[in-house]
């Protein structure tokens, strides 16, 4: 698993914020918050991905990053919108 993570860093990274926001969006339809503690594990795993990965250049890492804090921003958007319905 970490060879796949590793291998191609930025599909992955860009894998895991697309599904945690997937996630994300699911979970504040129904009304759970418990994920938004989980948000910074998913930074630590980008982190790791940014660390660990093989080729990355700064490039990548602006992307990895932007990607990041593109999820978080769309999902911290999408909870204000739900929430102030």
């Amino acid at each position: 698993m970490k060879n796949v993570l590793y291998k191609n860093p930025v599909i992955s990274a860009i894998f895991i914020n697309i599904l945690s926001l997937i996630i994300y969006i699911s979970l504040v339809k129904d009304r759970i918050f418990i994920f938004v503690l989980f948000l910074s594990l998913i930074g630590v795993i980008n982190r790791q991905i940014i660390l660990n990965g093989l080729c990355v250049n700064r490039e990548k890492k602006i992307f990895i990053y932007s990607s990041f804090f593109l999820m978080l921003t769309i999902g911290f958007t999408y909870n204000v919108y739900v929430n102030s319905i």
